[in-house]
């Protein structure tokens, strides 16, 4: 993974991404960040 989106995801309570103004994700960054699926389609890492 990304090491900046590694630190990124570490220092929030909730990770939110939007992708054309639309809410793709809203949750924990634990999960984001172990879940390369998303990581891939959401922030290309």
């Amino acid at each position: 993974m990304d090491r900046t989106v590694t630190v990124v995801l570490s220092l929030g309570d909730r990770a939110t991404v939007l992708v054309k103004d639309q809410m793709a994700y809203d949750g924990d960054p634990t999960t984001l960040a172990s879940d390369h699926e998303l990581l891939s389609r959401y922030l290309g890492v």
